[in-house]
């Protein structure tokens, strides 16, 4: 699945800045599928991992126990984790 690009300038740097987007086309689809393997992180830490890999165009997000996992997930955290994802 493509994203969009587009073209921006900046117009002013105030409080409040403007945005004047150009011309915009649609990117195509990556040519392979992205699965990001993730060891066991804090809740917090955990959304910010999914937001970031959605932007880059993740396919999959496999949790996985290393090492040097120390956190510890109940079921409730696991079901919350998996509904973000």
């Amino acid at each position: 699945m493509g994203g969009w690009e587009a073209r921006a300038d900046i117009e002013g740097l105030k409080e409040e800045n403007e945005l004047c987007i150009g011309q915009k086309t649609q990117s195509q689809p990556l040519s392979c599928a992205i699965t990001l393997a993730q060891a066991i992180l804090r809740a917090s830490t955990v959304d910010f991992i999914v937001q970031k890999a959605t932007e880059l165009g993740r396919c999959a997000l496999r949790r996985c126990i290393s090492n040097r996992t120390v956190v510890q997930l109940d079921m409730k955290d696991a079901e919350e984790a998996r509904e973000v994802a």
